[in-house]
């Protein structure tokens, strides 16, 4: 279809959530809903980097999950934990709506604070079309 733009908008909802056994430790995100513009054919590819998570762990040793959920996901995400303090990144990982919960960050065995820079990839495909996709991601600290 020459001419002929796709353009898909990916929104990402960060949330964070805590399992009964890890009250004590916390997790901080901050910056707003990250939103990713592609276009299959142009520019198939985009990332932001503009999310930051903090952590205060008091019990060793722990890791930091992650997942994802969307209605109807076509295009591709991936997260990244970079500029880690405080704990051993993973790299980079693959998103899936409904998978399991994939370690992000592992090896946090100092009390006291740490966080990182959370690096968002989506990619877009012909094949995918067009349209609007919106992940909820979720992080759990957790024993090791």
């Amino acid at each position: 279809m020459p001419g002929k733009r796709a353009v898909a908008i990916l929104a990402v909802a960060l949330s964070v959530m805590l399992p009964e056994s890890t009250t004590a430790q916390r997790l901080k995100l901050q910056g707003g809903p990250v939103v990713i513009t592609l276009d299959p054919v142009g520019r198939p590819a985009g990332e932001d980097g503009s999310s930051r998570l903090q952590w205060n762990q008091v019990r060793s040793p722990s890791k930091i999950m992650v997942s994802s959920s969307s209605i109807d996901q076509r295009f591709e995400l991936f997260v990244d934990a970079i500029d880690v303090q405080r704990g051993l990144p993973t790299g980079e990982l693959s998103l899936v709506s409904g998978g399991t919960a994939q370690d992000l960050i592992v090896a946090i065995t100092q009390r006291g604070s740490g966080r990182c820079t959370l690096n968002y990839r989506a990619v877009a495909r012909p094949e995918n079309g067009f349209g609007e996709e919106t992940h909820t991601v979720t992080y759990t600290i957790t024993g090791q």
